[in-house]
């Protein structure tokens, strides 16, 4: 980096020949604006629509509902926001065609984050 002088005191020049004071700064010089360019990724696919389990679906989300707000993690979830892993867990769920245990895998990292801040997650489990 720099202008291959050796000289260290140079190495953070940003394009305007200025050397910058943080690497921060040094990185925000360089970077590029590209939004424009950069297209909107794909909506991520609904795995229960996928295995025609939309009919089942409701219920998946009240049972994920009810483990994630009414049980032993609910007052974390005043704390952390449980939308992301009632969305991962209806997911999974349906990805194991009903099976209400392979959402396990998902509350117990939300009960790992609970513990993170200080929330005992003791007995949540189904």
């Amino acid at each position: 980096c720099g202008k291959w002088n050796d000289n260290k005191k140079d190495d953070m020049t940003t394009p305007e020949g200025k050397v910058a004071d943080s690497v921060e700064a040094f990185g925000t010089a360089w970077a590029v604006d590209d939004e424009d360019e950069c297209p909107q990724p794909p909506p991520i696919p609904d795995i229960c629509e996928d295995y025609g389990l939309m009919d089942q679906k409701a219920d998946y989300e009240a049972h994920v509902r009810n483990v994630l707000k009414v049980g032993v993690l609910s007052e974390c979830a005043h704390v952390l926001n449980p939308t992301e892993t009632m969305e991962a867990a209806v997911q999974e769920i349906c990805q194991c065609f009903g099976d209400l245990n392979c959402a396990c895998p998902v509350f117990n990292a939300f009960a790992t984050a609970c513990e993170a801040e200080d929330f005992n997650t003791a007995g949540w489990a189904l």
